[in-house]
């Protein structure tokens, strides 16, 4: 009978396996192994415990991870270019730290199971072919994905992190460094702080937790902030939630639908929608919003001097706030408190039911359904009062119509009413 048993960093495997002896007996001892030659992965020994009662017990250890030499020339197949003289081979644990000699560079498809780059190291995989392993970028490091990756990629603080034009990451590209750069295609993104700028494709899900994540291209699957800042001049093909504690600037481009409950700026650019539930919206710069700008929650501002193109209409819940100081092009109904500023207007027409909303600018037509509203501008048109309570001290251009509620006037009603 033999017993065999294989250790690693957690625990000691035991077999038995039963063989029928000669009547030669087995010297007792301990003695050691070298595996060199029957794995390529690195460096392992083996015990062998030979029992008097001819009982063999084998413990081998978990293959030690190879660090580049480089002393040969770049090429990350070359046996002479690792300590031990061994090339990694699939489940290989690879250590890149010093790249004084040859910058370490895949010229062959390579599968290890892990592969960290720090200190010195650098490792650049050539186009045309793949690096299979799980890779972390740790400070000092370098990784530059000309090929393609398979498998995720952490870029931790102090990294360098580069995926070219041709470069493919089919995994998750996890970042934590600054000045990473992706111009080529990564699965995902999971940014947890420092900087990177995509001006390639993103083809799934981009999840920013800290740092800054700038998009000039393409990101094709839901964009998700819960803290940092994501900022987009390209496309969010699926949108984005920006939650409590996330920034989402839109500056160009055109996104999906984007709901939010941070900071969300407009400066620019086309969105499907905007679904407010708390935090705050600002229209910083010239924007369009095709479908329903809905603020439950928060605030929405848009800056003097800018133009919120809202095809869709602003809804403003009771509870929420505007400060109309530009251009709202498009209709608005606010149940909450909207204030139009001397500097604002709005093209449509702006319908209150809100408490404390009014007017020191130029509206279109102005329907108040309730609550109060007091206008110290301009009305273009017509003005109707369904409910609530409604103060002119300056101009209302067009017919005012009472169907209920109050009207009360010390401005001018150029075109009389009806009440």
């Amino acid at each position: 009978m033999f017993v065999y048993g294989q250790l690693n960093s957690n625990q000691i495997h035991v077999g038995i396996k039963m063989a029928i002896f000669s009547t030669v007996h087995t010297q007792a001892g301990i003695r050691q192994r070298s595996l060199r030659k029957h794995c390529r992965v690195g460096r392992a020994t083996e015990l062998v415990f030979v029992l008097a009662t001819g009982v063999m017990l084998t413990i081998g250890g978990t293959a030690q991870a190879q660090d580049w030499l480089g002393t040969v020339n770049t090429r990350f197949e070359n046996d002479g270019n690792w300590d031990g003289g061994v090339a990694p081979a699939p489940g290989g644990v690879v250590t890149i730290t010093n790249n004084t000699l040859n910058p370490t560079q895949v010229f062959v498809d390579a599968d290890v199971a892990s592969v960290t780059i720090s200190g010195t190291g650098d490792l650049n995989i050539r186009a045309g072919v793949s690096l299979t392993s799980s890779t972390t970028v740790q400070t000092g490091g370098t990784l530059t994905v000309r090929g393609t990756h398979i498998g995720g990629i952490s870029a931790e603080a102090g990294a360098s992190m580069t995926v070219v034009s041709v470069g493919l990451v089919n995994g998750t590209l996890t970042n934590a460094a600054t000045g990473s750069l992706n111009a080529g295609t990564i699965n995902a993104l999971d940014n947890d702080g420092g900087t990177f700028t995509n001006n390639g494709t993103v083809t799934t899900t981009t999840t920013v937790d800290g740092g800054t994540v700038t998009n000039t291209d393409t990101m094709t699957g839901l964009a998700t902030v819960n803290g940092g800042t994501l900022s987009s001049s390209g496309t969010l093909t699926a949108g984005a939630n920006n939650n409590a504690g996330g920034t989402l600037n839109i500056t160009g481009g055109t996104s999906g639908a984007v709901t939010n409950a941070g900071i969300l700026d407009l400066s620019g650019g086309t969105t499907a929608s905007v679904t407010q539930s708390a935090g705050s919206t600002t229209v910083s710069g010239n924007a369009t919003v095709t479908g329903l700008t809905d603020i439950n929650g928060g605030s929405l501002t848009v800056n003097a001097g800018q133009t919120l193109t809202a095809t869709g209409g602003v809804d403003i819940a009771s509870g929420a706030t505007g400060a109309i100081n530009g251009t709202v092009t498009g209709d608005l109904t606010t149940a909450g408190d909207t204030d139009v500023g001397s500097g604002g207007s709005i093209s449509g027409t702006m319908t209150n039911s809100g408490t404390g909303s009014s007017n020191a600018g130029t509206i279109n037509a102005l329907d108040n359904d309730g609550g109060t509203f007091s206008n110290t501008g301009t009305v273009t048109t017509t003005t109707t009062v369904d409910g609530g309570t409604v103060t002119n001290s300056n101009i209302m251009t067009g017919l005012a119509t009472v169907n209920g509620g109050t009207l009360s006037s010390s401005g001018t009603l150029t075109a009389g009413a009806n009440n």
